[in-house]
């Protein structure tokens, strides 16, 4: 394509008039560029246009950086796709190098797109889906926990507890709580199980409150049957998420944690006796409030077993937590100065205390001890002395007598709190924690 010849003047001179102010010295390389417009690099080619004699050319042909290959490259590259079919962009470029064709992975690759045939797409066959619903109201609760309040954004942190029946979609009881330890989960569960009896089982995910010995122990002794959902698959208990998801989008925010409550308990109760449901429906199809099908079918709930107490079964002690204490984790182990111990009577989430002692450490649960280890002896090398006149030794900032010669070297070695001074290969004295053979120094 050529330019007007006007236009091809008018550039003409504009690359002259830059190149003599620079060779004029009126204005540097830097400067020049700046006033122009136009980069270093511009102005240097234009240098080695006028210094070969091609100033006044114009080529306007538009560059493909090599994009547009040839078509027997193209035919070489789709053949050896064809004879190697598993091989990568990059292993066919080595194919082709070795047949006297460079080229780039890169290039291979966007050949193969533009003239490779359509790969036919694979027909699977359509899944049908089906969603899952208990039989009857308390077969099964699902109890899980989630953010409702945060500190970041709201000014104080709340925590939503929450169990949901699988089949009424009725929430049985729920809880606003500062904290999610197991005793806030505890304090729910007693309050669904009070007020409707135990169900046939109970799903949560692992979380460490309801993994812990603590919430296992309440779950046994009312006969509860718990059920774990598998690792990283919410969709398990996914009606309570959903549930989440609504009470997160529809329940009024408060501006302090007393209204908060509040809201929280009104917002339940329209939920479970005002709120129409799309999935809980009637017989005839009309959806209804989730209390409706609560009550439409009998309970599948049982009473509490008899002969025990309520407040001791649902009192739950709440761990010390501290510098010295470890929480178990799935493996059933806790990591303390770099050691790994093993409780296998333990479950994950239990709280651990460790207590030091001078050659032991305990390990205790809820105040019981679960286990004693008995510390290694640690070897380590104090230091050399020599022995002084009178056969007196310096260490510690005391004058140890030992019957050794002037000038003999010693090997001090502390075992524990043990300090073992060595002559060769023999032992010649022990010090005792802080027993003083000599006054200080």
């Amino acid at each position: 394509m050529s330019l007007p010849m006007q236009v091809q003047s008018r550039l003409y001179h504009f690359k002259c008039h830059i190149l003599a102010l620079v060779a004029a010295h009126v204005l540097s390389v830097a400067m020049v560029s700046r006033l122009f417009g136009i980069s270093r690099n511009t102005f240097y080619k234009y240098r080695h246009q006028a210094e070969q004699g091609r100033l006044a050319s114009f080529d306007c042909t538009p560059r493909v950086h090599g994009s547009a290959k040839p078509q027997h490259i193209i035919e070489a590259v789709l053949h050896a796709k064809a004879q190697y079919p598993s091989f990568g962009k990059q292993r066919l470029a080595n194919v082709l190098y070795h047949q006297g064709i460079v080229i780039s992975p890169n290039t291979v690759q966007r050949i193969l797109r533009k003239h490779s045939p359509p790969v036919p797409p694979i027909t699977c066959p359509p899944r049908s889906w089906s969603a899952f619903e208990a039989l009857a109201p308390h077969v099964m609760w699902a109890m899980d926990i989630c953010y409702l309040y945060t500190r970041k954004h709201d000014g104080f942190d709340r925590y939503l507890i929450t169990i949901l029946d699988d089949h009424s979609r009725t929430v049985i009881a729920s809880g606003l709580s500062e904290r999610q330890t197991v005793s806030e989960v505890v304090a729910v569960l007693k309050a669904a199980v009070l007020t409707y009896g135990v169900p046939q089982r109970l799903v949560c995910d692992r979380g460490s409150q309801f993994t812990c010995s603590e919430f296992r122990r309440v779950c046994a002794m009312i006969q509860l049957a718990v059920e774990y959902a598998p690792p990283q698959y919410p969709q398990y208990k996914g009606k309570i998420e959903r549930f989440f998801r609504t009470a997160r989008s529809e329940m009024p925010r408060a501006q302090t944690p007393e209204m908060a409550t509040g809201l929280h308990a009104v917002w339940i109760a329209e939920y479970n006796h005002d709120r129409l449901h799309s999935r809980v429906t009637d017989a005839a199809g009309h959806a209804q409030a989730p209390v409706f099908r609560l009550r439409w079918k009998p309970s599948a709930a049982r009473p509490l077993p008899p002969g025990i107490n309520v407040d001791d079964v649902f009192h739950v002690q709440r761990p010390r937590t501290g510098p010295h204490t470890r929480q178990v984790n799935a493996a059933r182990c806790i990591s303390y100065r770099k050691q790994s111990y093993h409780f296998p009577a333990l479950h994950k989430g239990d709280v651990i205390e460790v207590n030091e002692g001078k050659d032991h450490m305990d390990f205790s649960y809820l105040g019981q001890l679960v286990q004693r280890i008995s510390k290694p002896l640690r070897q380590q090398m104090a230091t050399t002395r020599q022995v002084h006149t009178g056969g007196l030794v310096k260490l510690k900032q005391q004058q140890i007598q030992l019957d050794l010669p002037k000038g003999t070297h010693v090997v001090v070695v502390r075992e524990g709190g043990d300090y073992i001074f060595y002559a060769g290969d023999q032992v010649v004295f022990r010090m005792t924690g802080q027993e003083k053979c000599h006054p200080p120094i």
